[in-house]
């Protein structure tokens, strides 16, 4: 039997120059490096999130390839990367992470903004890009309630985001 973990190599390694740019995002779990990226056609794609393969099957058990409800940027078209600045705020996506899942494969949340109002989200395994009501950016954000908004009907989803995974 082979180990799937070995299915990594298949995945380049990060050329120097995006490994410093991206040395420069602070991770989510460890693993996830939430970033714009500028494809080799010139083209901006924000919601990507970079990751090393072999911690990213670790946590999926499937290769973003392999699975029809994840899309997936390959390494070799991304020219350039920065922190995307749709990220949700690190330490607020990682307190959702840290309370775990409300249900099998999704997380329920409320965030509190800077004016006092507060917006349900209900997403899967992945927070850190949200598909905030059009007034509102990350930094407007002051607080988030894990477990919280499961009756409103209102709730909000995560962006269209996509896996970027290099071998490390």
């Amino acid at each position: 039997m082979t180990n799937p973990l070995s299915g990594a190599q298949r995945y380049p390694r990060l050329p120097n120059e995006l490994r410093n740019r991206l040395s420069q995002i602070e991770p989510t779990q460890a693993i996830y490096y939430p970033a714009l990226v500028t494809l080799r056609t010139g083209e901006l794609r924000d919601a990507v999130y970079l990751c090393p393969a072999a911690q990213w099957f670790e946590k999926w058990g499937v290769w973003p390839e392999e699975d029809t409800g994840k899309k997936s940027v390959p390494l070799e078209e991304v020219a350039d990367l920065e922190e995307s600045p749709s990220r949700l705020p690190r330490e607020l996506a990682e307190t959702i992470y840290a309370a775990g899942e409300r249900g099998m494969g999704y997380h329920l949340f409320q965030l509190t903004f800077r004016d006092g109002s507060v917006v349900s989200f209900g997403t899967g395994n992945a927070v850190d890009f949200l598909d905030l009501p059009p007034d509102r950016s990350p930094r407007d954000i002051v607080a988030v309630t894990p477990h919280a908004g499961r009756e409103d009907p209102t709730k909000r989803c995560a962006l269209d985001y996509a896996w970027c995974l290099f071998s490390s």
